[in-house]
């Protein structure tokens, strides 16, 4: 019988009492280079992750250009591509609502409920850019976005919060059982 080293994180998480329940999902590297550590994703909500981690090599060539293709788009541009993305998902929604057929659900009649096939028309307004507010330790720790962009130089990032709990609800009309 082949005997199996554990690393010190694992013993870690064995005196604690975590078990990793996701074995398949990537880890996070932390740690120097010259002796990296593996911790799992999961274990990210229930211990804090060193402040400072940075991947620290080189992108390669095609990293390199998707990078500074969505850096360097224009707003104009991302306006274009989110009026497509949208209409796209309007198209595959209107089409699926007429595919299932909702007005002639049995539990929608029961209720008296009627699904128009026509989108909601909705009154808007456009809300003015909020201030972007940095770390006190950068020369500007504020800014308001013009036209949709501002710009990074001299600024530090506020550290992030923490996402402890989230949820997926799935509005398929068919589940099968043991799925949702």
């Amino acid at each position: 019988m082949k005997e199996v080293q554990s690393s010190p994180s694992c013993n870690i998480f064995k005196r604690h009492g975590f078990t990793i329940q996701n074995t398949t999902w990537p880890c996070f590297q932390v740690g120097n280079p010259q002796r990296p550590n593996s911790l799992p994703m999961e274990v990210s909500d229930k211990y804090s992750i060193v402040e400072g981690q940075r991947y620290s090599k080189r992108l390669n060539e095609r990293q390199i250009a998707v990078l500074l293709k969505v850096t360097f788009q224009h707003s104009h541009d991302w306006e274009l591509d989110i009026i497509q993305v949208s209409l796209f998902y309007v198209s595959v929604t209107l089409q699926t609502v007429d595919h299932n057929a909702y007005n002639e659900d049995p539990y929608a009649k029961e209720f008296g409920t009627k699904i128009s096939e026509k989108l909601a028309l909705v009154e808007v307004r456009v809300l003015p850019a909020p201030w972007l507010n940095y770390h006190d330790t950068g020369r500007e720790k504020d800014c308001l976005p013009r036209v949709g962009q501002w710009n990074m130089m001299n600024k530090k990032m506020v550290n992030g919060g923490r996402v402890t709990n989230w949820k997926c609800i799935n509005f398929a009309r068919n589940v099968e059982e043991g799925l949702a």
